[in-house]
């Protein structure tokens, strides 16, 4: 964050009230749980089936439906929006922009916002 310019993806909440102070754009994606557990299986199914729908994975990377993915499913499913919407609320400045993205269509406001407001270079 001592750059210029950085991202900052995930929703660390160890460091999540300074980041948010920092920052020019917060942008949230809330989905439904639902919606977001379906997407995680889906993800995995599909990476099962073909290691090149996950460039971001290492080659030796193999899924897992085990004790820990189940677990990850559950935190997905009980991640407390409520509880993020009031840190953000507390700690984003007035300067700072918040899109946040309920569904595919919403993608349009931040390339607006990024073609509207910043340089990209």
């Amino acid at each position: 964050m001592q750059q210029d310019n950085w991202i900052i993806d995930g929703n660390y909440r160890s460091t999540m009230s300074l980041r948010l102070q920092q920052a020019d754009v917060i942008i949230w994606l809330k989905i439904s749980k639902f919606r977001a557990i379906w997407r995680i299986i889906k993800r995995s199914i599909l990476f099962r089936i073909n290691k090149k729908t996950r460039p971001e994975m290492p080659e030796q990377f193999k899924e897992h439906f085990d004790r820990e993915y189940l677990e990850f499913l559950k935190f997905v499913f009980s991640y407390d929006g409520k509880q993020i919407s009031e840190v953000i609320k507390v700690n984003r400045t007035d300067q700072s922009n918040l899109v946040i993205v309920r569904k595919k269509a919403d993608k349009k406001k931040i390339v607006n916002l990024i073609e509207n407001e910043y340089q990209i270079v």
